[in-house]
């Protein structure tokens, strides 16, 4: 169970934001369109998933005298630091095998957000202003890799309404 709780499901809800060029470009009933979307989801989620436990190796200490995130596995003890990191191994090794077999075309969107996700844990979570459009990019990652995995570019509009509605939610 803890380790579930690190890969923080409550968090996977932004990975919606994979269907909306389906959804735009009117491909809902479209099977293929679907299974790609779908699997660029769950590509998505594990990424994901390995970015919060990355942060939360990190951050640890500073996590541990927080009065929330002191509950997290990892601040709380419940998985120590190196097992956290074989998990992100492992979790990462999935993704990577299932975004080669289903979804070749979003491998440099997750290499994008992985880098980003690694600078924003190291760097970018501390600087006033950077922090806001990092964690905006990551919601823009999404729509991106949602459109590769059908084979579209998400429109200007799309792709506005996403950044402005993350702006306006971080």
């Amino acid at each position: 169970m803890s380790y579930i709780r690190l890969a923080r499901p409550g968090q996977w809800i932004k990975n919606l934001l994979v269907f909306s060029p389906v959804f735009f470009v009117g491909d809902l009933g479209n099977a293929a369109a679907m299974r790609a979307a779908s699997a660029a989801f769950a590509v998505f989620v594990c990424f994901s998933a390995c970015a919060y436990a990355l942060n939360d190796i990190i951050d640890r200490r500073e996590d541990a005298s927080h009065p929330a995130k002191r509950f997290r596995p990892i601040a709380r003890g419940d998985i120590s630091p190196i097992h956290a990191a074989a998990f992100i191994s492992l979790v990462l090794i999935v993704a990577v095998a299932a975004m080669r077999a289903f979804v070749p075309a979003i491998t440099g969107i997750m290499a994008a957000y992985a880098l980003l996700a690694i600078l924003y844990t190291l760097v970018l979570k501390r600087i006033p202003l950077v922090d806001i459009f990092a964690v905006s990019s990551f919601y823009l990652l999404r729509v991106a890799a949602g459109g590769a995995a059908i084979g579209v570019t998400p429109s200007r509009w799309l792709v506005a309404c996403v950044m402005f509605f993350a702006l306006f939610i971080v």
